[in-house]
């Protein structure tokens, strides 16, 4: 038998960071995700919405600069559904819990309602990514 674990769309983005170890942030709306040790940042509203998963506070604070930070929040914000993010093996990971795909579903809203849905989840991502590449 099948289990879903997420519904949801996955993007993924070429993306060389600036350190190797991998970070993931999860998104505390999301699902239940436990962590031994949370690993928090200085901005309150990022440690409201969000865990981070990595090898040390180091390795995580490295990449999830304060502007970074920012943009994560925003990004959320703006998509209005769970927003869970991984950086591994120079690839950022994007992922939106909001539980269809990229395919055209039947439902209640119209093909040029979904349109404009995905249009502005797909520019979100892209500001977002943006964000994190102002690392240097």
């Amino acid at each position: 038998m099948l289990k879903s674990v997420f519904r949801g769309r996955l993007v993924v983005f070429d993306y060389e960071a600036i350190s190797n170890e991998p970070v993931s942030v999860y998104d505390r709306h999301g699902g239940k995700f436990k962590s031994n040790e949370a690993i928090q940042t200085e901005m309150d509203a990022f440690n409201q919405k969000f865990s981070i998963v990595a090898s040390s506070p180091m390795a995580a604070l490295r990449i999830l600069t304060p502007p970074v930070l920012e943009g994560i929040v925003l990004a959320s914000d703006k998509l209005g559904c769970p927003l869970y993010l991984s950086f591994r093996d120079d690839k950022l990971y994007v992922a939106l819990g909001c539980g269809d795909s990229f395919e055209a579903a039947d439902g209640d809203m119209t093909l040029s309602e979904q349109r404009q849905r995905v249009i502005s989840e797909i520019k979100a991502m892209l500001e977002l990514v943006d964000t994190l590449y102002l690392k240097n």
